[in-house]
């Protein structure tokens, strides 16, 4: 048996990389993982969690545990040791021993930000970190050194990610996929009614125009900006689809200006936003297609400011449940996609950014009804295949016991030494 405590930084979002999470350590249950489930609020992910029957101990952290959008990345160094000694000490103090009640072996963190404001407990309390690696690293290289520089284990969601880690840090990282269940389908008229109670326009259920499913968060590295853009060349080039648009945003100025577009560019009559959408199956079995047009990195200009975009896109959860439901996927070629989608087989890819690129890819799997059809098959094989959730849950366990086995402070301390050498030589 493995205690592991699972750090929760989000509690508020229950999103792709949350719901990985939940599924691979409802998985590895059967492997003889006793989780324990730690955050520092309440919220949607600890609710999830309740409701799942999982052990739930919510250790109330400072304010700077509740600043997101990479606030705390804009803290100039002074204010960062400021916060250190003031908030992320006394919080670490205090997590250490909620560690220590749970007689946890080792701490798992969801994100280098988790590691980062709280990892200081894990090493309080004499326990190893492992760090899953959901995505390419957007937090800066002094954060994401300092994020490595904690860290014992890594789990990597895709092989993708590998060349982001300081290369002392790679014996010890494991690609471990995100598993998914291949589930029997809901007819799709069930599936047609419960989108429509979702926001999906009755009238968009009841003819032959393909629906296009984007499920993704409305922030800017998702590029439904660039959806847009190819949903007007659409329009001019006479095909037919519709679009709905799952998700919610940090409402800010992106999501203003992105929840506009539609309007700008006269397409409000083929997109639709429904919002948070807690169980998408529905969704997805409505849905002729999937599309992810994510981006990695560019610059935008949005009411006159410009937005640096920083993407940090992984093994999207949004692919692997779209495929486990058959469905055909239109997806930019970034990071651990090209392990998801094989072109021409299980989905088509396009380069981040390139809206023709996009529109073209759309147009052919909108007409082309025999290609979708193939697609999806294929694409529900794989997902079967090589993304099972319990291979998931194996391999999450795999990682957690070989962290639980303590390593002395002096092999930590030269590891983390490794690490700030490995970026100094970087550059």
């Amino acid at each position: 048996m493995t205690r592991a405590a699972f750090f929760g930084d989000t509690p508020h979002r229950l999103a792709g990389s949350q719901r990985s999470l939940l599924a691979a350590i409802s998985a590895a249950a059967r492997e003889g993982l006793e989780p324990t489930m730690i955050f520092p609020a309440e919220g949607a992910m600890v609710d999830v969690c309740r409701q799942n029957g999982l052990p739930v101990r919510v250790v109330a952290g400072p304010p700077s545990f509740h600043v997101f959008g990479k606030e705390l990345l804009r803290l100039t160094p002074t204010a960062r040791a400021r916060l250190l000694a003031a908030e992320l000490v006394p919080y670490a103090m205090r997590l250490a021993r909620s560690l220590e009640a749970a007689r946890a072996d080792v701490v798992h963190f969801n994100t280098a930000r988790g590691a980062i404001m709280a990892g200081l407990a894990a090493h309080l309390a004499s326990l190893d970190l492992v760090l899953h690696v959901r995505g390419t690293p957007a937090i800066g290289q002094t954060m994401w050194t300092t994020a490595q520089a904690l860290t014992g284990r890594f789990i990597l969601v895709a092989h993708a990610l590998e060349r982001y880690l300081a290369p002392s840090v790679r014996p010890r990282a494991r690609v471990v996929y995100n598993g998914v269940v291949v589930p029997s389908e809901l007819p799709r008229g069930d599936a047609l009614s419960v989108a429509c109670r979702l926001g999906v326009p009755p009238a968009w259920t009841a003819t032959d125009v393909p629906i296009v499913l984007a499920l993704s968060s409305l922030v800017p590295f998702k590029g439904l900006h660039h959806l847009m853009h190819a949903v007007r060349l659409l329009r001019d080039r006479g095909i037919e689809a519709h679009f709905v648009l799952a998700g919610v945003g940090l409402g800010d100025g992106y999501e203003t200006w992105l929840r506009a577009l539609p309007s700008e560019l006269g397409i409000e009559d083929r997109i639709t936003f429904v919002g948070f959408v807690k169980e998408v199956e529905p969704l997805l079995v409505a849905s002729d297609v999937l599309v992810l047009p994510s981006v990695e990195k560019e610059r935008l200009r949005i009411d006159g400011q410009t937005l640096e975009v920083l993407g940090n896109e992984g093994l999207p959860r949004s692919i692997l449940e779209a495929m486990a439901l058959g469905r055909a996927v239109v997806a930019t070629n970034i990071a651990g996609v090209r392990e998801q989608i094989e072109p021409e087989k299980t989905g088509l890819l396009v380069e981040p950014g390139d809206v023709p690129g996009l529109a073209e890819a759309l147009a052919r799997v909108i007409r082309d009804s025999a290609f979708r059809a193939s697609a999806g098959v294929a694409a529900r094989e794989v997902a079967s295949s090589r993304f099972s959730v319990v291979e998931a849950g194996r391999g999450l366990v795999a990682v957690l016991r070989e962290a639980a086995t303590a390593r002395s402070l002096p092999t930590r301390l030269r590891d983390a030494a490794r690490v700030v050498q490995d970026s100094i030589l970087q550059g």
